[in-house]
């Protein structure tokens, strides 16, 4: 199969699935296999595969699930998967994958960074994650950490003040709903719940043990 570096395939529905399974539950070694298995299969390289697996209601992708659980080692897998960002036939491809932005605009690093997971924070950023993307109620990564709150998430905004040239201007996105306005949800549509209960709907995310999950 022939498909330009910036190119999605058609993946069928079990292998996609199959994969959001693996990196969500954590499993590094079934998910290299898999992904080894689909990219000799296919004839293409395991970042297109990556390209490929998005779910088609949520929009989430396999590194979103690793961002949002805190699964660093397969999070540092999947980043080594990347095409080479200085090639410009790939660097595209790279940023389709690692700043993918799911049906509420967040990308892997605004789950990473609200949730408090330091070290896939800092692994998505040195591998070339924008922080400054925002999401459909214009809120950045600094801004969904920031409203989420807590020790964890605290301690990845003032990493990101010390290491995001941008941040700045990206702390002074929309905070809107933040002060009661009802102009958004905690993150951006996809965490917090739109029902008026203050619970955590059912779109791609729930709440467990204090961290928002998918």
């Amino acid at each position: 199969m022939s498909v330009s570096p910036a190119q999605a395939m058609s993946l069928d529905e079990e292998a996609t699935d199959d994969l959001l399974y693996l990196t969500r539950a954590g499993d590094v070694s079934e998910l290299t296999s898999l992904l080894t298995s689909l990219s000799t299969t296919h004839s293409v390289p395991a970042h297109t595969i990556l390209l490929s697996a998005v779910d088609p209601t949520s929009l989430n992708t396999p590194l979103h699930y690793a961002a949002a659980n805190g699964h660093l080692p397969i999070t540092q897998h999947l980043v080594s998967l990347l095409p080479d960002i200085s090639a410009s036939d790939t660097s595209e491809a790279r940023s389709k994958i690692i700043n993918a932005q799911n049906e509420a605009g967040n990308t892997p690093l605004h789950w990473a960074a609200l949730n408090g997971h330091l070290e896939v924070v800092k692994a998505l950023v040195e591998a070339g994650a924008d922080p400054g993307v925002k999401n459909k109620v214009q809120r950045s990564v600094l801004v969904e950490a920031e409203i989420a709150g807590g020790e964890k998430a605290g301690e990845c905004v003032n990493w990101l003040l010390g290491h995001w040239e941008g941040a700045e201007e990206g702390n002074g996105a929309a905070m809107g709903g933040a002060d009661g306005s009802g102009e958004g949800s905690v993150d951006g549509g996809d965490i917090a719940a739109h029902n008026g209960a203050g619970g955590v709907n059912g779109v791609t995310g729930s709440m467990e043990n204090g961290h928002k999950t998918l």
